[in-house]
């Protein structure tokens, strides 16, 4: 007589249970207001909206071309951020909010001092002649207090023409090279402007 393996029973599979997946759609961000509207490069800039940051989303800054990443604070409901120097569009910089890629309504701020530009960009210094290498600086809001250094070296002789222009000399102890240009008004520091010095 054979006998047969006893086959064990195949348990029963658990019973299936219900899965429900849930689909959210990412609102865009959505500026509201910036607080101030104006001012000069350095300001704390307060911006208020909704879906302006969610954690661990990437968000995004843009004032005018830069992209600023490292805020003050950020909040659903408000971002801050420090008015970069570097600016190179404007005196208006359209401030937008991205939220991975989805990017807010855009909303401008007012810089002011602004240098629009320098004329010439690039000159070679006397060393015999401090005022030997004049230049322009053309902007807007020039107008109180105004100090003026260029590569570190305050510039002693200004001629504030009006408050679009400053006429001034570039400082003949100035090495070869590109030197920041920093302009303020009343305390208030301008964007960033370079002069080349050449041989």
């Amino acid at each position: 007589m054979q006998i047969e393996p006893v086959i064990p029973a195949v348990p029963a599979a658990a019973p299936v249970q219900e899965i429900g997946l849930k689909v959210t759609t990412l609102a865009p961000p959505v500026i509201a207001k910036l607080t101030p509207e104006t001012g000069p490069v350095g300001t704390e800039l307060h911006i208020s909206g909704k879906n302006l940051w969610l954690k661990g989303l990437s968000t995004v800054v843009k004032v005018g071309g830069a992209l600023i990443m490292d805020f003050v604070s950020a909040a659903e409901n408000k971002i801050v951020i420090t008015i970069p120097p570097d600016l190179k569009q404007g005196p208006e910089q359209g401030i937008t909010v991205l939220v991975e890629g989805r990017e807010s309504n855009p909303a401008l701020f007012f810089v002011s001092p602004w240098i629009t530009s320098i004329k010439p960009l690039r000159g070679a210094v006397d060393t015999g002649d401090p005022q030997a290498l004049p230049i322009d600086i053309h902007g807007h809001g020039f107008q109180g207090a105004v100090q003026v250094s260029i590569g570190g070296v305050s510039v002693g002789s200004l001629d504030i023409v009006n408050e679009n222009l400053i006429k001034t000399y570039v400082p003949n102890t100035l090495a070869k090279g590109h030197h920041i240009i920093d302009l303020q008004v009343d305390g208030n520091l301008a964007n960033q402007r370079s002069f080349e010095v050449i041989e």
